[in-house]
């Protein structure tokens, strides 16, 4: 897909670019400007969590259509619900958002990648409590592109980058890329609310002990 980003597209398909019911935590990918080649530049991301795994601090998923992968997850209760990496192969000089971008996206809970024989999805995502990430993921998309990233806090690597899209070495089928470095950044637009535990109130724990001490003037009475 050229022009229009493979990695947009398939976000638009499950609805998690804009307008997005608060049900899940998202983190956009911040990239390094100049810092991948001359053949390839990462130029965003985004991760897409349920509020559930936010709040547990941690996710882990680990699946792939065309096999079983270590520790494989269910893809029906995935906490990760969408992921992908953006990747300009104009390279780091000549690299803006959106041209000719492209790029591996996965929605591990959709039918699409469930039953894919080529989708894949490792990951495990630590979630600081200043907002920050840390952790790795790989990627193989629905189009073959794939990709991963490693690192911690501010200091994110991009790398492992393959496409058909340069039809031969390097960065084309078993020849990984270097991609350029970021970091991701919390959208805290999207931060759940803190669960709070319902206690009740002073006027309920009123009646509650008039109704108590109904029963016991009772009970003494018969007695």
């Amino acid at each position: 897909m050229p022009v229009l980003s493979k990695l947009a597209a398939g976000a638009l398909a499950v609805g998690l670019l804009g307008g997005v019911a608060h049900a899940s935590v998202i983190y956009n990918f911040i990239p390094d400007a100049g810092s991948g080649t001359a053949l390839a530049q990462v130029t965003g991301g985004q991760l897409v969590v349920t509020d559930a795994a936010y709040r547990s601090g941690s996710a882990t998923f680990n699946y792939s259509g065309s096999g079983p992968v270590a520790n494989e997850s269910d893809p029906r209760m995935s906490p990760i619900l969408f992921a992908g990496l953006g990747i300009s192969p104009l390279g780091a000089d000549e690299a803006t958002l959106g041209s000719g971008l492209l790029g591996p996206g996965v929605t591990p809970r959709s039918e699409q990648f469930i039953y894919s024989p080529s989708q894949l999805l490792i990951s495990d995502f630590t979630f600081n409590a200043d907002g920050s990430l840390a952790g790795h993921m790989r990627l193989i998309g629905g189009t073959g592109d794939r990709a991963s990233t490693h690192g911690t806090g501010t200091h994110w690597t991009v790398g492992g980058w393959q496409s058909d899209y340069y039809n031969h070495a390097p960065c084309a089928q078993g020849d990984d890329c270097f991609a350029g470095t970021g970091h991701w950044q919390l959208d805290a637009a999207t931060i759940p609310d803190p669960i709070t535990e319902t206690v009740p109130e002073p006027p309920t724990w009123g009646l509650f002990a008039l109704a108590v001490a109904g029963l016991l003037g009772l009970r003494r009475a018969r007695a």
